[in-house]
């Protein structure tokens, strides 16, 4: 159904499990043993159903198995405007490679948005990363537009 060539460059091992709609509550994944284990067993799980695990009890036992979940609400033809085009492996490699060599990265500065909070930033934010998890952050200002 979907293209894995990008996970399958990255050397992972990859299952798509497909659940069919079904008008019996009895055959939701809710109830059923055989595709909840399989989740639970992944590394991570992207969720593209309608409403997703989110309020569902199975979703705390596939995260206390070890299992992430993206949940992805976005129509089809959303996700697919979003697909990567010929040229972002190669865009996204140049990326990864000039991160291994800095020290220091600037994404945001004075008079950017932070489009969710509708607000501009007045100072520069710093985060501190240590092993690939931010261990700080210095908050720049923020001010309302």
């Amino acid at each position: 159904m979907f293209d894995l060539t990008a996970v399958d460059l990255l050397g992972a091992f990859t299952r798509e499990l497909e659940l069919c709609k079904v008008t019996s509550e009895d055959v939701s994944v809710l109830n059923d043993t055989v595709a909840q284990d399989l989740l639970k067993s992944a590394d991570l799980v992207v969720d593209l159903t309608r409403e997703g695990f989110i309020h569902a009890p199975v979703q705390q036992e596939i995260l206390a198995a070890g299992t992430r979940i993206i949940f992805v609400c976005d129509a089809p033809d959303v996700l697919i405007r979003n697909l990567p085009g010929p040229g972002d492996k190669d865009r996204v490699q140049r990326g990864v490679d000039l991160l291994s060599r800095s020290s220091t990265m600037r994404v945001l500065a004075e008079g950017d948005i932070l489009l969710p909070f509708k607000e501009f930033v007045r100072e520069p934010v710093t985060l501190q990363v240590v092993g690939g998890h931010i261990e700080k952050v210095v908050d720049g200002r923020l001010i309302a537009d």
